[in-house]
């Protein structure tokens, strides 16, 4: 199949693909499918045709879950529990190495880490931080509590002011609205880069803010997942048409080339609670879902999968143990979420 001048592959700008796989909008239903195609030549996978920008701001609700206010209060109480505080004050805080006084405190304290507090970074660099797409901002948040210089870029205006409203300094708009005299130490797209046209442009971009041995780091859909394989297009992280690229390994390999940056880390990471969504979509639409004509129909049918997902049934507590030990035991080299860590090799001693 061939596409059209707007539907080229957004990674090698090839015409030819082949038809993927054809999903539904399960968070706003629409009487109309998506389509996914494969290119040829670089094995991406992505939405056909392409939206434009006027398209892709429709795509989000007004109460699209990252653009809600977040758990302050939860966030806090979580940095002052036991464990939690030893790792802050011995291994997160950007004060940590001179404030631990002993070093077998923080050996103990960064082998907790992948324990506890997984998803914030320990001191590195200078210590600066951009999140692109960075919603509310609680995630950022933390890291500002732990001393870091933490800033932020986001499309949403009602999104921005909740992040600023943290104390957190915050770019309206794009990775393009931030100025190029700021350098940062780590950049992060924490379920971002599935979401926009031009993946590499908008990494290209992302380089150029990077300090010397700065990194990007990611977490995207793994379309190369177990769990796409077992629930195909009621596949949790599928979510057309707000994920307009699915990536995989290989591809997202293929990107950070591109870029010119080195690719430190790929791995995947399992989810236990995306299986078990999956598997309730799987289980309550009808198999012929995607013909359904009828607007009404879809929608209803769609309400029905949260509320059973909202149900903790026997049968639902025995599946979610049993992804659960699946997840972390057995499904290492297939989990649903990648995580992608990519560094900037140039260096020099003024930024």
């Amino acid at each position: 199949m061939n596409s059209t001048n707007n539907t080229l592959c957004p990674l090698c700008g090839s015409s030819t693909n082949n038809t993927f796989i054809i999903g539904f909008d399960r968070v706003s239903p629409k009487k109309e499918n998506f389509t996914y195609v494969k290119c040829k030549e670089c094995n991406l996978v992505f939405l056909y045709p392409l939206p434009t920008d006027k398209e892709i701001k429709t795509f989000y609700d007004i109460d699209y879950g990252p653009h809600q206010y977040g758990n302050v209060d939860k966030v806090n109480d979580r940095h002052f529990s036991f464990i939690n505080k030893f790792l802050i004050n011995n291994y997160f805080h950007v004060q940590s190495n001179t404030t631990s006084k002993s070093r077998l405190k923080k050996y103990i304290a960064k082998k907790l880490s992948v324990f506890a507090l997984k998803n914030l970074f320990a001191p590195y660099g200078k210590n600066r931080l951009l999140d692109v797409g960075c919603g509310n901002g609680l995630w950022l948040y933390q890291h500002l509590k732990l001393g870091w210089h933490a800033e932020g870029v986001e499309m949403n205006a009602d999104a921005c002011k909740k992040a600023t409203d943290l104390g957190l300094n915050i770019y309206q708009g794009t990775i393009y609205d931030v100025p190029l005299t700021n350098k940062y130490d780590i950049i992060t797209f924490n379920h971002v880069i599935e979401h926009v046209l031009d993946p590499l442009e908008t990494l290209s971009q992302a380089k150029k803010l990077l300090a010397p041995n700065g990194l990007i780091v990611m977490l995207l859909p793994n379309i190369d997942s177990y769990g796409f394989k077992k629930f195909s297009n009621c596949w949790f992280p599928l979510d057309p048409p707000r994920h307009i690229i699915q990536f995989s390994p290989e591809t997202i390999r293929h990107l950070i080339d591109k870029v010119g940056l080195n690719v430190k880390d790929i791995h995947t990471i399992p989810k236990a609670r995306f299986m078990i969504k999956s598997r309730i979509y799987k289980k309550y639409l009808s198999n012929d879902f995607i013909n359904i004509n009828d607007l009404t129909k879809r929608r209803t049918l769609i309400e029905e999968c949260l509320k059973k997902g909202k149900k903790q049934t026997f049968e639902s507590k025995i599946y979610k143990k049993i992804m659960i030990f699946y997840s972390y035991f057995l499904n290492k080299n297939s989990g649903e979420i990648l995580k992608v860590t990519a560094q900037n090799n140039e260096t020099s001693s003024n930024m």
